[in-house]
């Protein structure tokens, strides 16, 4: 009896392996078993070979199916040929209708450096162009065609998880008047057109040219509109870029952005604030009045608040003056520019009022508002008004402008 059950029992063990040995031809067990593709870096010490294979590249990073672009919902004007970091999620975007521009706000774990290495080896390797080398937060704008790019990261947060990168794209200055709408006649063909196609015929003829050529530089704000109200937060912006962008050859004259790491200089413009750095960085160059410059009323900035002429004013003439704005009097405003209403301005306002006299045909009142006795301090700002006043930086002679930065590209 024993040796029958001792035979039973081994014919058992001998069906048992036959069973093991079997499933080893079956495609999902191989499938199961076989090694993770993404553990290929450690293959070598697994299964060695005769050779060494040379080190996998962790930048080569599969392109995303239409599915995944879809779902991601870039813009429509998004162009196929800007690399899409696939390790990164889409948080939001912006375009412009009819014409290729727009901005893509992405999150990924991966760190600054390697967002950079990867762009930039999509780019030696596709036959793009670097037009610029890292600086503040921009870490490359390239080229290829008619289109332009440029890979940035903001200041981060404390509640930012991971990095956040912007990639911004537009058309560059000859495509996008090919892509204005056509004239109606042949005569009026020849007409400069503004970039974004904007409807200009209820602006007044005074400020067109000033509009068109920021929109021929791409210095238009998303979403402008001449004849709407601007806010203190889209002036803030606004004067910083295009101060920037036209002392852009002379890094000594420009405004510094700054770091999350700064001490906020208003309670209400947090690190976190998408626009930190740049009003954060005017109010630290002490161009706009806050507790930084001992000016203990000015602890909120109040973002959405309307922009009025006293306060375009007070921000915008330091930076044509470049030194400290000198005493004056409500009398000496009334003998100069002769407003009526000179007593309404506030104290801080009269002084860069009192200045904006001196600089002559020059002047940010006059280009914005035109002659007038009266100033109208607390009067909101429209987008046209700040255009012209920010078209111009200097004093007395000594300045640059939007037409010269334009004519200086156009000849390049």
């Amino acid at each position: 009896m024993n040796g029958k059950y001792f035979l039973t029992a081994l014919s058992l063990i001998l069906s048992v392996g036959g069973g093991l040995t079997a499933c080893s031809g079956d495609r999902n067990a191989r499938d199961w078993f076989a090694p993770n593709p993404k553990l290929q870096g450690n293959s070598a010490a697994l299964n060695p070979s005769p050779s060494p294979s040379p080190d996998p590249t962790p930048l080569e990073i599969p392109q995303p199916s239409p599915k995944e672009v879809k779902d991601n919902k870039l813009p429509p004007n998004f162009p196929k040929v800007i690399p899409i970091y696939t390790r990164a999620k889409l948080l939001e975007s912006q375009y412009r209708v009819g014409e290729i521009k727009g901005e893509t706000r992405w999150q990924t774990e991966a760190d600054r450096d390697t967002v950079a290495a990867f762009y930039r080896q999509e780019f030696e390797g596709n036959n793009w162009e670097f037009n610029a080398s890292e600086s503040n937060n921009t870490l490359l704008v390239a080229s290829q065609d008619n289109l332009n790019l440029k890979l940035s990261i903001p200041p981060a947060s404390e509640s930012d998880s991971g990095t956040i990168f912007l990639l911004e794209y537009a058309s560059n200055l000859s495509t996008a008047k090919g892509q204005a709408t056509q004239s109606k006649s042949e005569d009026s063909q020849n007409e400069k057109k503004p970039e974004n196609s904007l409807d200009l015929k209820q602006v007044s003829p005074q400020v067109r040219g000033y509009i068109e050529d920021f929109a021929a530089l791409e210095l238009l704000p998303n979403n402008f509109d001449p004849n709407k109200t601007i806010t203190r937060r889209e002036y803030a912006r606004w004067l910083f870029e295009v101060h920037n962008t036209l002392y852009r050859d002379r890094a000594t004259k420009q405004i510094r952005p700054v770091t999350s790491a700064s001490q906020p200089a208003f309670t209400d413009i947090k690190a976190g604030d998408r626009d930190f750095a740049m009003i954060q960085g005017l109010a630290e160059a002490g161009i706009i009045p806050s507790r930084l410059s001992q000016n203990t009323e000015a602890l909120l900035f109040q973002p959405d608040a309307p922009l009025t002429r006293e306060i375009l004013i007070l921000w915008k003439v330091p930076l044509d003056l470049r030194k400290a704005l000198p005493s004056t009097s409500i009398d000496a405003v009334q003998k100069t520019w002769g407003f009526q209403d000179s007593e309404q301005i506030q104290p801080k306002a009269l002084k860069a009022v009192f200045v904006d006299f001196e600089n002559g045909e020059n002047a940010n009142i006059l280009r914005a508002f035109g002659y007038t006795t009266l100033f109208q301090p607390k009067k909101a700002v429209t987008g046209a008004e700040a255009a012209a006043a920010l078209w111009y930086f200097g004093y007395q002679g000594d300045g640059i402008s939007a037409k010269e930065i334009l004519a200086l590209e156009s000849s390049e």
